[in-house]
């Protein structure tokens, strides 16, 4: 796990709270977006939200997207998956007490604190770190809703899981495995011991092998959590007819063979706190993993250079860190 320079780091009070809040957004400025910094009084909640003073920000896709669609004027402070303290509570919040450890996914989640509404807020177990937490909220959820929520795996079941190497794809090998059924995972080449050592039983390198005539009509189901849902009609030749594809795809792609489409998207039900619950405890206990790939300091220039990152070719989760190690 990589890891560049720090910055300075912010100052807490007596307290342990700080007394000014920093947020870190972008600006469009002469076509491009900028980072920076502003202080801001602290956060208060509502009768039913908690403040976190943030110790950890896990980056993904859904932020460069935002950024590329940074509204001009204003201070566009991206990031949902945080990890930290409780640090203030709501009138009518019972459950959950101050400096308690916590994830939560949530809004404008680039900031030393953030407010959230306490029934979206997970308790995180000491075994999990901060930064481990920030990592697989939104892949934990994403990966969750493809494997059971929106198919039934059974015993017997072939899976292939297109992007098997990814945030996402990692850990819809670990879910689908334990659901006793055979993975198949295609990735680079260079990632086929990492895939193999999550639990694939077969592995194919889409940059090296022909795996779509390898794999053809050998899937009960394709899970496509490459980037954008890449090369769907690849997932329409793996897959056997009457089976299955669930992709982060927005659009079906053509079939002259009975397929069902399912792309992977939000619902009430289960909603992020009810899955991020189940979850939670399985990467505590070290049944679910996901690496890390490069810790970024909590400042200004960490933040610029993890969503400078993330467009780019990368291994492992992008995390900003408060941590001072």
């Amino acid at each position: 796990m990589a890891r560049p320079g720090t910055g300075p780091k912010l100052k807490p009070s007596e307290k342990g709270r700080l007394i000014f809040m920093q947020a870190f957004g972008f600006e469009l400025k002469h076509g491009a977006t900028v980072l920076s910094a502003r202080t801001l009084p602290d956060l208060t909640p509502a009768a039913d939200e908690v403040i976190i003073d943030v110790q950890a920000v896990g980056l993904n896709n859904r932020e460069r997207m935002a950024r590329r669609g940074a509204v001009p004027g204003d201070f566009n402070v991206l990031g949902s998956d945080v990890a930290g303290t409780v640090t203030a509570l709501g009138r009518s919040v019972a459950d959950i007490t101050i400096g308690e450890r916590v994830l939560v996914r949530t809004t404008h989640g680039d900031a030393t604190q953030v407010r959230a509404p306490a029934r979206d807020v997970v308790v995180l177990p000491r075994a999990l770190s901060f930064e481990q937490a920030a990592g697989m909220i939104t892949p934990g959820i994403t990966a969750y809703r493809a494997v059971a929520v929106f198919t039934r795996l059974q015993p017997g079941h072939t899976v292939v899981i297109k992007g098997a190497s990814g945030g996402v794809g990692l850990l819809v090998v670990q879910l689908a495995k334990a659901r006793d059924v055979h993975v198949i995972g295609v990735a680079s080449g260079n990632h086929r011991n990492q895939v193999l050592t999550a639990g694939a039983d077969e592995f194919f390198a889409y940059d090296t092998e022909n795996h779509v005539a390898a794999l053809d009509g050998r899937a009960d189901i394709v899970f496509n959590v490459a980037l954008n849902g890449i090369n769907g009609q690849d997932d329409v030749a793996m897959v056997r007819p009457g089976g299955q594809i669930i992709s982060v795809a927005h659009r079906e792609p053509y079939s002259d063979k009975p397929v069902q489409f399912t792309h992977i998207h939000p619902l009430a039900v289960p909603n992020d706190h009810t899955i991020l619950t189940e979850l939670v405890p399985l990467f505590a206990d070290g049944l679910l993993k996901l690496p890390i790939g490069t810790l970024f300091p909590f400042t200004a220039a960490g933040f610029a250079a993890a969503h400078d990152l993330l467009p780019s070719p990368h291994e492992g989760r992008i995390v900003v860190s408060a941590a001072d190690d």
